[in-house]
């Protein structure tokens, strides 16, 4: 009984040293995006498997991440872990305006439009526009980190 207490002050810990500016020591570093997205994702995993306390760390890691992602430097982007961490928040339950954000942001080209923008549609409700381009790509994305979130 003890174990699931002090496995949850452990994703807390884990949490605020990824996620506070300042934690852990870190000042003036942050944890990249993938990292946080890791998180998320454990947190996640914890929610489904039932245990209801994860949800404010869920809550509290979405409205962390988006913070985090509408004010990044978009350098981070040239290590693509940090891209397929930014689609992955948005298709976790991550606010989808942030996506737009980003990807209007892009100059440099770290993004694949195309998966952006059947991203973009899905995320705002029009899904069934594409369902074609959809298909193009999943092929070519099905190996990658992104990939089961797109099948």
């Amino acid at each position: 009984m003890l174990a699931r207490p002090l496995r949850l002050v452990s994703v807390i810990a884990l949490c605020a040293a990824l996620a506070l500016p300042g934690a852990a020591g870190a000042e003036s570093v942050s944890a990249p995006p993938y990292l946080l997205v890791r998180s998320l994702q454990t947190i996640q995993d914890k929610v489904i498997a039932g245990d209801i306390q994860s949800l404010e760390i869920q809550r509290y890691l979405l409205n962390e991440i988006d913070r985090r992602l509408r004010n990044i430097d978009m350098a981070v982007f040239e290590d693509p872990r940090n891209v397929d961490a930014a689609l992955i928040f948005a298709m976790s339950g991550g606010n989808p305006e942030t996506l737009d954000i980003l990807a209007e942001r892009d100059v440099e080209g770290n993004f694949d439009n195309r998966v952006t923008s059947i991203l973009r549609r899905y995320l705002s409700g029009r899904g069934s526009t594409a369902t074609k381009q959809l298909k193009d790509v999943v092929p070519e994305y099905r190996n990658t980190r992104i990939g089961p979130y797109l099948e």
